[in-house]
């Protein structure tokens, strides 16, 4: 009995230093292809404001955290882990298509280190394909993690995890910043340029709407990730009430005053 308990514990070590090795391994892609992100900005093949390697190291530590808020295995927050950094490693693809094959990338890096089970892998596939944003009218309504099949409770709680961690700085002082780069990303905005006024209202008008609107998939994650929602939502109404007025006009002055809100909610 004893041996069999050692072999199980030195075969999940192993598993974890692999999760860990694919999660290196999918930060030097991400960085490479589509630049580091805030706060270093170093750059990648594309510019990528937001879907870069800043986010998928966001989305992947948060989803340990409330993978630890749930009591799972160890070796499962390394899969919540490795599937938060790799699940935008494909990206410019188109929305489905992205999910699906960063999906499939991170099915092959865990089959090639042959430490892994289907079950695991299994686990990892969801967690990424249940990241794909759900639309309705235009406007984003949950995520595909509320739908899928899930064959056990673990599974589910790992998914969902790192569904919440998608948009896990929403609500934190970061938020507004981080959600004007998305619409940079969008736009292909130059940080010099004045902003297109009818784009940068609709967008700030479903950024509030978002924020007030937007449930986690898994409840844990309000108490945990969404540390600022009144204040995020106050702020984004401010930038709109400013933006209607024409009294912030260009990018330079919208990012400075994410930044002083980020600085004085920090």
């Amino acid at each position: 009995m004893g041996e069999r308990v050692l072999s199980y514990q030195l075969s999940e070590k192993d598993q974890i230093a692999d999760a860990h090795r694919i999660r290196l391994g999918a930060l030097q892609v991400i960085d490479r292809a589509y630049g580091s992100g805030y706060p270093k900005w170093t750059v990648g093949r594309h510019d990528l404001p937001y879907h870069n390697g800043h986010h998928g190291r966001a989305v992947g530590n948060m989803a340990v955290k409330l993978c630890t808020a749930y009591g799972l295995p160890r070796v499962e927050q390394a899969i919540a882990n490795v599937a938060g950094f790799a699940h935008d490693i494909v990206q410019l693809k188109g929305r489905g298509i992205d999910e699906d094959e960063s999906a499939d990338w991170l099915d092959k890096a865990l089959q090639e280190k042959h430490s892994f089970p289907a079950h695991l892998r299994e686990m990892a596939i969801l967690a990424i394909l249940g990241t794909q944003p759900k639309f309705r009218n235009g406007r984003l309504i949950g995520q595909a993690a509320d739908d899928l099949f899930y064959p056990t409770k673990n599974a589910e709680l790992v998914a969902k995890s790192v569904a919440s961690a998608d948009f896990g700085e929403l609500h934190t002082p970061q938020g507004p910043y981080l959600g004007h780069q998305l619409f940079r990303e969008i736009h292909k905005i130059a940080p010099n340029s004045t902003l297109p006024r009818q784009a940068i209202i609709g967008f700030q008008q479903n950024q509030i709407e978002l924020g007030e609107s937007y449930t986690y998939p898994l409840v844990k994650a309000e108490h945990l990730l969404a540390t600022h929602r009144p204040e995020v939502i106050a702020h984004h109404q401010d930038v709109l009430e400013k933006l209607e007025k024409g009294t912030l006009e260009s990018w330079a002055e919208l990012i400075d005053y994410d930044l002083a809100f980020m600085y004085n909610n920090s």
